[in-house]
């Protein structure tokens, strides 16, 4: 006897019983009624078994993909804070999110995110409203959003942190969000990185600026008692500043008696080239310094004249060498 156990739960048959008996025999119509109840009962045990078997094997798969999604969540290199659609309520975080914000756990006092923590516009102590965090957009609009803020550490020994946030919304196979997702990255050493960085490059260029400048002013020792300064170039109110600067410097350290300012390289004199030779001689004469003045070319000296500049005080000299004979035979006399 072939007995076909058929299933209304999955509209077809399932299986096949069948039964050998020693003789032919005829079944009588209770038999028939007797075998088809049986028939369904055995269809409906084994649908219910193989469902059953179905939904442990999809919980088997689900606990492997939860514990994959596990795995990947804690050991992301960022934050990551689920919130729920509507409610605002908290449903998922990972380890290095709720340490980042200072935490050892989610929040489960009842509170959403925006109410646990004071959060701040980057480098103020200006609260930011709550309405514009991104997380906070994105469940109101159900559209991406991103910016930056910081935020008290509550963690041990506190701090400002930094983060760096993107929010999106979560959707289900309808379309409709039902959670948004923020994504959080500490970047407080990145900033402090950048901006040891960018005080090493100021510095850098600082110094280097400072090298050039002296090596455009050189001071020239000529003796025990004698420097000299070639100026080449234009000389304007920076520069004159630093000329002095320079030569101040110089006459101190090397405790001279006579400065040679030689203006062979300036190419023309104005107002300005006046007053700074004048501020200069003025300047080291006031450290007990004599002022030389040499290589001033006719085309200078017109201009000079003409400006009605006064030199007094200061020994002019045509050429670089003069200066320097100058200089060494009342250092010699001395």
């Amino acid at each position: 006897m072939f007995l076909p156990l058929h299933s209304e739960a999955a509209g077809r048959v399932i299986g096949v019983v069948v039964a050998h008996f020693r003789a032919s025999r005829t079944f009588t119509g209770e038999e028939r009624s007797v075998l088809k109840t049986l028939s369904y009962g055995l269809a409906s045990f084994l649908a219910s078994r193989r469902l059953l078997a179905e939904r442990e094997e999809s919980l088997r798969q689900a606990e492997r993909q939860r514990r994959m999604l596990t795995a990947v969540l804690e050991n992301l290199p960022v934050g990551v804070y689920l919130a729920e659609a509507g409610t605002h309520k908290p449903l998922l975080a990972n380890q290095l999110g709720v340490e980042t914000m200072g935490k050892q756990r989610i929040e489960d006092d009842g509170r959403v995110f925006y109410e646990a923590f004071t959060i701040y516009r980057p480098g103020t102590r200006d609260p930011i409203p709550y309405t514009e965090l991104p997380l906070y957009r994105t469940l109101a609009t159900g559209e991406p959003h991103a910016g930056v803020v910081d935020v008290i550490s509550q963690s041990e020994g506190g701090g400002i942190v930094t983060l760096e946030l993107q929010a999106a919304p979560v959707r289900d196979e309808g379309g409709e969000m039902f959670a948004a997702v923020v994504v959080y990255l500490d970047i407080t050493e990145r900033n402090r990185a950048e901006a040891e960085r960018a005080q090493i490059r100021d510095e850098l260029i600082r110094t280097q600026a400072q090298a050039l400048a002296e090596r455009s002013t050189p001071l020239i020792p000529l003796g025990d008692d004698v420097v000299a300064m070639p100026i080449v170039g234009t000389l304007d109110g920076a520069r004159a500043d630093q000329v002095i600067e320079v030569l101040l410097a110089g006459v101190a350290a090397r405790k001279a008696r006579h400065a040679i300012l030689d203006v062979t390289g300036v190419p023309h004199a104005d107002t300005a080239v006046a007053a700074a030779l004048l501020r200069a001689a003025a300047a080291v004469r006031l450290l007990g310094v004599e002022p030389i003045l040499t290589g001033i070319r006719p085309d200078v000296a017109r201009t000079l004249v003409g400006l009605d500049v006064d030199l007094r005080g200061v020994v002019t000299l045509s050429t670089l060498q003069e200066g320097i004979a100058h200089a060494t035979r009342k250092a010699q006399r001395r």
